[in-house]
């Protein structure tokens, strides 16, 4: 079953055969899918933020994270995903403990740190769209932090579950 011969895999064979583990492997990606033609590309952003709290104005980004990516504003097919950015920033008061233990964020991870705003806000100008998992929270955080957000179109790729019940 281990064609590679690589002794990771005879470990990860073993553990999935035990029944008491499920074994994930790196999804090693690439940055390029198909060809595009300049006449039907967009620029995205995937975008994430990691925060002090929940309420827009009091709490701070204290991570942000986006991975610009190429498509087809057509169809939606992906033509390149291009590296990511990701920057630190320092709330200017401590990571309550509660998000340290959520998000492994720590004072010592934020001190000092900044977003980068003219690398930020260039891509931003560059893209048609950002996509968020969950944009209502995102959203006022970032644009709030870097105004150049404001103008983009977002959209936000959590499934949300239906309320309606099930009849039996």
């Amino acid at each position: 079953m281990n064609p590679t011969g690589d002794p990771l895999d005879r470990c990860a064979e073993l553990l999935v055969a035990s029944g008491s583990f499920r074994v994930l492997r790196r999804l090693n990606g690439r940055s390029e899918y198909t060809a595009g033609t300049s006449l039907s590309m967009a620029t995205a952003l995937a975008l994430d933020v990691e925060t002090t709290g929940l309420t827009c104005g009091t709490d701070r980004i204290i991570q942000f994270c986006a991975i610009p990516f190429d498509f087809c504003k057509t169809s939606g097919r992906i033509f390149r995903v291009h590296d990511a950015l990701t920057y630190y920033e320092d709330p200017g008061m401590p990571v309550p403990p509660e998000i340290t233990e959520l998000t492994g964020i720590s004072d010592g991870m934020v001190a000092g740190q900044r977003i980068d705003d003219v690398t930020v806000s260039r891509i931003a100008a560059g893209a048609a769209l950002v996509v968020a998992h969950n944009a209502g929270f995102d959203r006022p955080f970032v644009e709030e932090r870097i105004p150049a957000f404001a103008s983009i179109s977002w959209s936000c790729c959590r499934i949300r579950r239906s309320r309606r019940r099930r009849r039996h």
